[in-house]
């Protein structure tokens, strides 16, 4: 395969070839979420890059030899995709971060980038709360992610999704305390929308007792 989609001299797929090996397996390198799941497979260690020894890895975990076989074998990218093993999914979400932080000195994940990686990791799996989340994100002040806060971002997308209750005196980063307060206002203000005459009417009418209590 590098011999036909890659560079030779480097021994493997250069960015510039990325695209054309994504086309040949049917997955388009720079939307689909299984693009990334198979370059956690292949345990890539260069950005934009995949090693002759790193496809191979990556082909055998999937029990792929040929491109004849790739149809059939997709799938397994796609199950890790949906999060059907939340394990599976644990490791390949920490391997995004590491992936895209591969350049020397780097620690965080610029807001720009954020944008771009969590409709495509999340396009499957978590999608309604990732896609609160990256409204949040984009209107917040937030410039950055750091290790942290995306190791612990699926946690918290687990427990919001779950419906279950979250503790802003927890040790969760800061940013998670906002996105709950964030989530909270914007159902609070979804609901006013939507409020009846009648129920307008009798809220306006408990508050004025509240006030006249006070």
């Amino acid at each position: 395969m590098i011999e036909k989609y890659g560079d030779t001299s480097a021994d493997a797929i250069t960015p510039e070839y990325l695209i054309n090996f994504g086309r040949s397996i049917s997955i388009n390198a720079e939307k689909d979420v299984e693009f990334l799941v198979f370059l956690y497979l292949c345990e890539s260690t260069n950005y934009g890059c995949i090693t002759r020894s790193e496809l191979k890895k990556g082909l055998n975990k999937m029990n792929v030899r040929t491109l004849s076989e790739w149809k059939t074998s997709k799938e397994k990218l796609t199950q890790i995709a949906k999060g059907e093993r939340e394990d599976e999914f644990r490791r390949f979400h920490d391997f995004v971060f590491k992936y895209h932080i591969l350049i020397p000195g780097r620690k965080s994940l610029g807001k720009e980038e954020v944008l771009a990686l969590l409709p495509v990791e999340f396009s499957k799996y978590h999608k309604d709360i990732g896609q609160k989340f990256l409204k949040f994100f984009k209107e917040s002040t937030y410039i950055d992610i750091n290790r942290d806060q995306w190791a612990m971002m699926l946690i918290v997308f687990a427990l919001l999704s779950k419906g279950e209750t979250y503790d802003v005196d927890s040790a969760y980063p800061i940013i998670y305390d906002d996105f709950y307060r964030w989530l909270n206002a914007v159902s609070y203000t979804h609901l006013r929308a939507h409020e009846t005459g009648r129920n307008l009417v009798c809220r306006l009418l408990l508050e004025k007792k509240k006030k006249k209590k006070k």
